[in-house]
């Protein structure tokens, strides 16, 4: 499996990433920040019907190890919420990765 970080700038880019794995049928997981989904959910879309897993990797990309309990549940849950009022849908994050 591919792993992409912070993967969402461009639909073209996305579909031309993409188009690799699905033809040699393997997958390619897209860790996603809030703050990017929020600024273009139409590609946050894209990658989810393209039918590839997505990963939360938090709103804005801080590093966690020394922060608070809090502000890191705050970092995971508020991308959680973002997906779910653009998509309806409150586990469209790989089950592995949903918090």
């Amino acid at each position: 499996m591919l792993t992409f970080d912070d993967g969402l700038k461009e639909a073209v880019m996305i579909n031309k990433i993409m188009d690799t794995p699905d033809k040699h049928k393997a997958k390619a997981i897209f860790f996603v920040n809030g703050y990017r989904v929020k600024e273009h959910p139409k590609l946050f879309k894209l990658i989810r019907d393209r039918g590839q897993p997505i990963g939360n990797h938090t709103w804005d990309h801080i590093v966690l190890k020394n922060k608070p309990e809090a502000e890191v549940k705050k970092q995971i849950e508020t991308v959680q919420k973002i997906v779910k009022d653009i998509t309806g849908q409150a586990r469209s994050f790989s089950g592995l990765l949903t918090v």
